[in-house]
């Protein structure tokens, strides 16, 4: 199966990426009806499934699931909360197409029911065209779903994503003048680890500022703990208004 990325879903082709769509369409060609996504990112795992979706040659539309609002699929809303009331809706669709299930294996400790929902909904849907992707933050799939279900995990984004993100984020900012791409890159390095949305909200503590003339500066700091060691990565950021030799960018990262 060919799984081209449509260009209009604008999503960088990076190293990382391209692992991901390759083990997903890994799982498409073995007919794996059921998919864990394990990833802290839902927007980039939509995404990339609204891409996935448009790569088939007769298309299928991606419908995502949340407990909160049930299903959505663009102008079409089904109300259907309940777990395991959305799996059964789902086996009973005739149409083929994608499903992002947001959530659902929160719902799996302490509830044989919804795991057997499960099971039976990868029974009812093999040879049928139609995909269901669990997506989730926390990996919480009971080990008797894993002969049915599909693992893929979505990696943090690597330095290029960030840099692309970078890159878009200034050009939103016209009274900024763009710095040198050098800089942009050190700044990667010193983002990575990240996720896109805190690179976003770190974004917006740097420049979301009414006045740009006072050289803010603004100390960022993100703690991770392994099972050996504490890494500690920090990125300070001093911004000035003109590009120069004396007033630019300064980074600085440190870890263990």
């Amino acid at each position: 199966m060919s799984l081209p990325i449509c260009p209009a879903t604008q999503i960088p082709m990076t190293v990382h990426n391209q692992k991901l769509v390759d083990k997903i369409a890994r799982g498409l060609r073995s007919h794996y009806p059921l998919f864990y996504v394990l990833g802290w990112e839902e927007e980039r795992i939509e995404r990339l499934l609204t891409a996935i979706s448009s790569s088939f040659s007769e298309g299928r539309p991606l419908i995502t699931w949340t407990s909160s609002l049930g299903f959505d699929n663009g102008d079409k809303a089904q109300p259907i909360q309940d777990p395991m009331a959305a799996l059964q809706a789902i086996g009973r669709a005739e149409a083929p197409a994608l499903y992002l299930m947001k959530d659902l294996p929160a719902y799996f400790t302490d509830n044989p029911a919804l795991v057997r929902g499960v099971r039976d909904l990868y029974y009812r849907l093999k040879g049928r065209g139609s995909y269901v992707f669990f997506s989730h933050p926390v990996l919480n799939l009971p080990d008797v779903l894993k002969k049915e279900v599909f693992f893929v995990e979505m990696e943090l984004p690597s330095e290029e994503e960030i840099l692309e993100q970078l890159q878009r984020y200034l050009k939103k900012i016209p009274q900024v003048t763009q710095p040198p791409q050098e800089l942009l890159h050190r700044l990667a390095v010193a983002m990575k680890g990240l996720s896109l949305t805190e690179v976003g909200h770190l974004l917006a503590r740097i420049f979301g500022r009414e006045s740009l003339e006072m050289e803010p500066s603004v100390r960022f700091k993100k703690k991770r703990r392994k099972s050996c060691a504490r890494r500690v990565a920090s990125a300070t950021v001093r911004y000035s208004t003109r590009w120069t030799t004396s007033a630019a960018w300064t980074i600085s990262r440190s870890g263990c």
